[in-house]
């Protein structure tokens, strides 16, 4: 190996960028070498406690010379932070941290605050702090970590030593970034038509539970080198990313400007593509039925007026039978119209029945005035009988001018036929 090229976030020696296997311009004597630190240096001094596994729990550390745990405040902890944590402990990367003592509250002191670890550090003591215990927090804000373990954030993939993300905030994000099955010169991965489903892909291969997003136009930065795969497109079932379908290794038409990025699901809590779909239908079928219901209920309410309108109710009005409808009342000879009550025992199959009015009555001359009437003779002309006189108006005044005396013919006079004796007047 030559031109070693690390970025300190690699889990593998073989993940860094290097010229390629056997590739070199050196002699054994640049032959480099390393110290690394002891196991008194970190992992001995770091632990994690009150998770429900061995790789997730609140952080706590030591110092070198006393067996005192305290905690870590997560003012300012983040990712970078974690992952130099669980790599101190032997784990592969970080998945998350929780703030806000998640993993519950340490006691003894506070030894650290305000981390600001690179990620390329190899022990979280080698990452900038505000001083051994020097903190302005209390326990509630004692932080803890989820590191990668078998099945979760790791992975066993063959290929998945030949994917990787690089450029983000976290292990789990970055600029994707793929070699060839026999050189290390790593290249980058073009957006167009790049989605979710290769995402997915990539993301298992990495161990991760799917992605999270896809970032286009170089979010994480441009790369450098070639480009080595355009226009990829998976269905989401392979386990491989170079098992997906694209033009060919190194066939592209994109610049460094179209690097594509990914955020891989550290959680397991989002919804996968199946359950989005689901969803989807769902909401469709609901609204679907929701408008199937209105349109029933306006079709309804639209018939039930129509029939209301036609139906005919048999009335009786005085000596007079007639037609109505829920608008129109029609008789002879006087049009009334006026709307009918609601029938609930209205039966709209049955068949009407008509009613036809009565025969026209006879018409009758209007009655004289009440004091006409009174100045009229009693006996009709060209009887034999003996005259009355005149009733006086002042002797019999209108009872009741709303219902004035009504008319009776001569010939069907009481006092001609011998049943009642004729009236006598005063003074007569």
């Amino acid at each position: 190996m030559d031109d070693l090229d690390c970025s300190g976030t690699e889990s593998s020696l073989f993940d860094c960028s290097y010229r390629g296997w056997g590739v070199h311009d050196c002699s054994h004597s640049e032959d480099v070498g390393v110290v690394c630190a002891t196991s008194a240096d970190t992992s001995s001094r770091i632990r994690l406690v009150g998770g429900s596994t061995s790789y997730e729990g609140r952080v706590e550390v030591r110092p070198v010379d006393s067996y005192v745990w305290g905690t870590v405040c997560d003012d300012s902890f983040d990712m970078l932070d974690a992952a130099v944590v669980c790599r101190s402990l032997g784990y592969t990367g970080a998945q998350e941290y929780r703030g806000s003592a998640s993993f519950g509250r340490g006691s003894g002191p506070i030894y650290m605050d305000d981390l600001a670890c690179t990620g390329s550090e190899i022990s979280l003591f080698s990452c900038s702090y505000r001083g051994w215990g020097v903190e302005n927090c209390g326990h509630s804000e004692d932080v803890g970590v989820v590191c990668t373990s078998s099945g979760q954030g790791g992975t066993t993939n063959p290929d998945s030593d030949r994917v990787r993300l690089v450029g983000g905030s976290a292990a789990s994000e970055g600029r994707l970034e793929v070699r060839p099955e026999n050189s290390y010169e790593w290249g980058t991965v073009c957006d167009d038509d790049f989605g979710t489903a290769d995402a997915n892909v990539v993301c298992k291969m990495l161990g991760y539970y799917g992605a999270y997003r896809v970032r286009g136009s170089a979010y994480y930065g441009q790369g450098t080198g070639d480009i080595y795969m355009d226009d990829v497109e998976c269905s989401g079932s392979e386990i491989s990313l170079f098992h997906c379908s694209y033009p060919g290794w190194g066939v592209e038409n994109c610049g460094h400007s179209e690097d594509v990025g990914i955020e891989c699901n550290t959680s397991g809590t989002s919804l996968s593509g199946g359950a989005i779909a689901g969803i989807v239908i769902g909401v469709l079928v609901s609204i679907c039925l929701l408008a199937t219901l209105i349109a029933c209920a306006c079709k309804s309410s639209s018939t039930s007026s129509g029939s209301a309108a036609n139906r005919v109710i048999p009335a009786t009005h005085g000596h007079q039978n007639f037609s109505m409808t829920a608008n129109t009342i029609v008789h002879q000879p006087t049009v009334v119209t006026q709307q009918a009550a609601y029938n609930p025992h209205y039966n709209p199959h049955q068949i009407p029945t008509v009613y036809q009015p009565y025969a026209q009555p006879p018409q009758y001359p209007p009655p004289p005035a009440y004091t006409d009437a009174l100045t009229m003779p009693t006996q009709p002309p060209g009887g034999n009988g003996p005259q009355l006189q005149p009733l006086s108006a002042q002797l019999y005044p209108p009872s009741d001018p709303a219902y004035p005396p009504t008319y009776i013919p001569p010939q069907q006079s009481m006092l001609h036929t011998g049943v009642l004796p004729p009236v006598q007047q005063p003074g007569l």
